[in-house]
């Protein structure tokens, strides 16, 4: 799994410093993890664009002034409503021995036999919550989509995931599915023939 380092700086914890932070171009962010102190820090919003926009899974390194690097995970980052800007980011400290939970990008591999029969590719789940040790965090989970047939869907309990990897999402919600033409595409279709 890679790893991306972060350099971030402490920050102060009092009314509107996460707003003035912003506009002087900083992402107010907070560092936890089980028998850690929170730290307050800010991060540089063009350093997040691999954990935002990255098709894979990361490990964050942040270095902080004067301390040890941290070996972390984003937990979650919110963006603002409408600027669609990161405005916060938590962050895990990770620790040997001790389980994560963490979404992990779903990559699809091959043709879907349904697609090349007419069918439509719809991905209902892009990414999957899953419970892991850190050192065993895969950079995405990869899915055969190849069998996939018009109608057939693939489920989170059918996907052939190691031992070691324990999915937190209902194990029947479906990740992929070959959808058949809908009504008004297919009128569409003979119409567009017939006026052709």
């Amino acid at each position: 799994m890679d790893v991306l380092q972060l350099e971030a700086r402490p920050r102060e914890v009092r009314k509107n410093e996460a707003r003035r932070l912003r506009r002087q171009g900083w992402v107010p962010a907070v560092i936890y993890g089980h028998g850690e102190p929170t730290r307050h820090v800010a991060v540089r919003p063009l350093a997040l664009r691999p954990l935002i926009y990255g098709r894979k899974a990361y490990l964050v390194r942040l270095l902080l002034p004067d301390s040890p690097p941290l070996m972390c995970i984003s937990k979650e980052i919110q963006f603002h409503p409408v600027t669609d800007e990161p405005i916060h980011v938590d962050f895990q400290v990770l620790h040997t021995g001790e389980k994560v939970s963490l979404d992990v990008p779903i990559r699809l591999l091959g043709s879907a036999r349904g697609v090349l029969e007419g069918g439509k590719l719809v991905q209902a789940m892009h990414v999957l919550r899953i419970r892991v040790l850190p050192s065993q965090i895969p950079d995405y989970i990869d899915v055969d989509v190849s069998e996939l047939r018009i109608g057939q869907a693939l489920h989170v309990r059918e996907l052939p995931l190691p031992d070691y990897i324990e999915p937190e999402v209902d194990l029947d919600a479906v990740v992929v599915s070959v959808q058949g033409k809908t009504v008004e595409e297919a009128e569409g279709e003979s119409e567009g023939s017939a006026s052709a």
